[in-house]
C-alpha cells in the first residue's frame, strides 16, 4: 500500500493520526495474545472470554482503520460535480458531462491541469455507474492530490465571472470519505441556522468546513425548507399560473377595471442583488 503524502485531516482522523493509532493498536493485540493461554483454565475462563472479545473488537477496528486509509489515498485524487442533471439517455447525459468537465477545465486557466486532460489523464463518471439516476455526482480523476488541488483552487479563487456550471445549485468538491461527509452534513445545519438567524447568506459550507462570504445576498424565498416542500411549493405556483391562464378574458378584464390605478398602488420593492466573490453554493 503506498502510503500518503501528506497526513489526514484532523476532521477526517478523529483527532488521531491512523498510523499512530495502528501502531499502538498493534502493541494491544500482541499484548493481548500473550495473555490469552492456548487452553483456558477453568478458574480464569470468566477473564480469557472478555479478552477474546476485546482482541477480535480491536483487530475490526485496525482493519476499518486501514480500509479507510486506502479509501482516503483514492479520494484526495478526486473532484466531484454536485447538482448537475442528467440527460434522457446516457449518450446525451455523457456529451453534456464531457463538455462541463472540458469547459471547467479551461476555466482554471491551468496549464498543467489542461495538458493532462489534453493527455488523456483526467477522466470522469456519474456515481454510481451502475444505477441510473437523475442527478449522480460527476466524479472527476486525477493522477494526483496536487493536480485535483490545483484544479480546485483555479476555481475557488478565480474572482469575477463564476465558474461554467449549468445549474445554480451546482458546485465543486472534494470527494469526501463517509466521515467526512457526515461532518459536511453537519456544517449545512450549522450554516443554515445562522443564515436563518441573520436574515441573509452570509455563511456557507466548502467541503466540509463552514466559511463565511465577503459578499451578503438575500435569503431566498424557498430557503430553509425540505425538497419536497420546495417541490410542493413549485407545483402549487404552476397551479395557480395554469387557472390564471384558463380565466376567461372578460374576468380579467373586470378584475383590472376594480383594482387601483398604477399611480395610487405602492411601487415595488427592489432587492440589491450582489455577485459573490467565492463560488460555494449555501446549505439547502
Amino acid at each position: 500500500m503506498t502510503p500518503l503524502k501528506t497526513p489526514l485531516p484532523t476532521a477526517a482522523r478523529g483527532g488521531t493520526g491512523v498510523d499512530k493509532m495502528m501502531s499502538k493498536l498493534e502493541d494491544v493485540l500482541n499484548m493481548l495474545s500473550s495473555l490469552t493461554p492456548s487452553i483456558t483454565p477453568p478458574s480464569i475462563s470468566h477473564v480469557a472470554n472478555p479478552l477474546a472479545s476485546t482482541t477480535r473488537h480491536v483487530y475490526e477496528a485496525c482493519m476499518k482503520a486501514i480500509d479507510e486509509k486506502a479509501e482516503y489515498a483514492e479520494k484526495e485524487k478526486r473532484a466531484v460535480i454536485i447538482g448537475s442533471a442528467e440527460e434522457s439517455t446516457p449518450t446525451e447525459t455523457l456529451k453534456k458531462d464531457e463538455k462541463l468537465v472540458a469547459d471547467l477545465i479551461k476555466y482554471t486557466e491551468s496549464d498543467v491541469v489542461q495538458k493532462a486532460f489534453t493527455d488523456g489523464k483526467i477522466s470522469h463518471h456519474r456515481h454510481p455507474s451502475d444505477r441510473a439516476g437523475k442527478r449522480r455526482p460527476i466524479k472527476i480523476s486525477f493522477q494526483s492530490k496536487e493536480l485535483r488541488d490545483t484544479f480546485l483552487n483555479g476555481i475557488r479563487l478565480k474572482k469575477g465571472h463564476p465558474p461554467p456550471l449549468i445549474s445554480p445549485s451546482s458546485y465543486v468538491r472534494k470527494d469526501l470519505t463517509p466521515h467526512q461527509l457526515m461532518l459536511e452534513r453537519e456544517a449545512k445545519s450549522e450554516a443554515l441556522t445562522k443564515n436563518l438567524s441573520a436574515g441573509k447568506i452570509i455563511f456557507g459550507v466548502r467541503d466540509y468546513t463552514v466559511i463565511s462570504y465577503r459578499t451578503h445576498r438575500p435569503l431566498p424565498h424557498d430557503y430553509g425548507k425540505t425538497h419536497e416542500a420546495r417541490t410542493q411549493t413549485r407545483a402549487a405556483d404552476q397551479s395557480s399560473t395554469g387557472s390564471l391562464s384558463s380565466t376567461p378574458l372578460s374576468s380579467v378584464s373586470d378584475a383590472h377595471s376594480a383594482a387601483p390605478s398604477s399611480s395610487t398602488r405602492a411601487p415595488p420593492s427592489v432587492s440589491h442583488v450582489t455577485t459573490r466573490t467565492k463560488r460555494d453554493d449555501p446549505p439547502k
